[in-house]
């Protein structure tokens, strides 16, 4: 059975809330994987798994349960080039879908990213909504696909 994942560590509340809705409407099971409390109840779709704190903990977990088809929500672009070599579905909380054509132009992006940006602002809230509404789309999409790779 198809499972969708969440790199909880990585991932923002509202879009944790956003997967865990989505999933259960797609009566998926959604596993959410994290070094700390996320105070997210357990239920018969909604799953917790809780690592050690440790870099790259929730990681290692996601990549070793994993199955092909699955659906991973990360930002962490080294660890969606690993899960996209294992036909993972994988996205990230801003509704931005990884590719095998495009992981690696992703990976330099994110390694140049980090390098430029030590500060920046989130306040505006439309941009937060639409990255939100975007998310939802993406992974919506994502849940529904019957027909795989």
């Amino acid at each position: 059975m198809r499972r969708c994942w969440i790199d909880a560590d990585s991932c923002s509340k509202t879009s944790r809330r956003i997967a865990i809705r989505a999933a259960i409407q797609k009566r998926m099971p959604i596993v959410l994987v994290s070094n700390h409390d996320l105070n997210i109840r357990e239920n018969s779709y909604v799953g917790l798994v809780r690592v050690d704190e440790g870099k790259d903990k929730a990681d290692t977990h996601i990549l070793s349960a994993v199955q092909a088809y699955d659906v991973v929500v990360t930002r962490d672009v080294l660890l969606a080039k690993s899960l996209i070599e294992k036909d993972v579905f994988v996205l990230n909380d801003f509704g931005r879908v990884f590719q095998k054509e495009t992981i690696k132009a992703r990976i330099v992006e994110s390694d140049f990213h980090q390098k430029i940006v030590t500060k920046r602002e989130r306040s505006e809230k439309k941009k937060k909504n639409d990255l939100s509404f975007a998310f939802a789309r993406s992974l919506q999409i994502l849940l529904s696909i019957k027909k795989y790779r």
